[in-house]
C-alpha cells in the first residue's frame, strides 16, 4: 500500500512537470501584434459629418488653424474591427490607430494567421522593442508662431528652469504675448528614474 501511495504521488509530479511546459508555451505564445486593415470603405463615419468622431474643441481648432477634415481623420471602420474579434481563438483588440488605420491585438500566431485572412486586413506585425512599428513620415510644417527676437525674461522668472525655457524658445514665446491660455495639450510620458525625487521636478 506504501508503494502504491509512492507511485501514485511519482505519477503526479511527472504529469504536472510534463504539462508545465505546454501550459508555459500558451503564454508565452501570446503577444502583441499589429494589423493594418486596407481601407475605410463602408464606413459609417464620413468627413461631411465630422462632429459624429471629433469633439467641438477639436473642430474648433481645425477651423482656427484652417485645417481640413480628411477620409484619414475618419476612425477605423467597426466592422473590420468586429471581424477582428470574430476570429476564432478571441484575438484581445487593445486599441486602434485611425492615423495607421489599424489595430493593435493581442493573440497568439495561430490566431493572428487567421486574423491576416480576413479581406479587411492588409497586413500584420508583431509589437515589439526589437520590431517597432515605424510612424508615417510626416513632412515638417513651417513654423506660423512669431517668435520675439531679443528675449526680455529674467532668469528670476523661470527659476531652474531657465536653461530649458530658453532652450525651447518659451522665454521668447511669453515675451511675444503667448501663455497658452485656452490651449490643451496632451502629454505621454512614462517618467524616469529619480523623476519623484528631484527637487526641481516637484510641484
Amino acid at each position: 500500500m506504501k508503494n502504491l501511495r509512492w507511485l501514485l504521488l511519482l505519477t503526479g509530479v511527472l504529469g504536472g512537470l510534463a504539462a508545465a511546459p505546454t501550459a508555459r508555451a500558451q503564454t508565452v505564445g501570446v503577444r502583441r501584434y499589429f494589423v493594418y486593415f486596407r481601407d475605410k470603405a463602408s464606413s459609417p463615419y464620413s468627413v461631411g459629418q465630422p462632429q459624429q468622431f471629433l469633439s467641438a474643441r477639436a473642430l474648433a481648432r481645425r477651423t482656427r488653424q484652417g485645417i481640413a477634415v480628411k477620409p484619414r481623420d475618419l476612425p477605423v471602420n467597426p466592422a473590420y474591427v468586429a471581424q477582428v474579434r470574430a476570429v476564432a481563438g478571441s484575438p484581445q483588440v487593445l486599441y486602434t490607430s485611425r492615423w495607421l488605420n489599424g489595430a493593435a491585438l493581442a493573440c497568439d500566431s495561430v490566431t493572428l494567421s487567421r486574423v491576416l485572412q480576413l479581406p479587411s486586413v492588409q497586413s500584420g506585425r508583431p509589437l515589439s522593442l526589437q520590431e517597432p512599428v515605424a510612424p508615417p513620415a510626416v513632412a515638417a510644417a513651417a513654423p506660423t508662431v512669431p517668435v520675439a527676437a531679443r528675449p526680455t525674461g529674467t532668469r528670476a522668472d523661470y527659476g531652474r528652469a531657465w536653461a530649458q525655457s530658453q532652450l525651447i524658445g518659451a522665454v521668447a514665446a511669453h515675451d511675444a504675448g503667448f501663455r497658452g491660455e485656452g490651449m490643451q495639450v496632451a502629454v505621454f510620458d512614462a517618467g524616469f528614474p529619480g523623476a519623484n525625487t528631484i527637487g526641481a521636478l516637484q510641484l
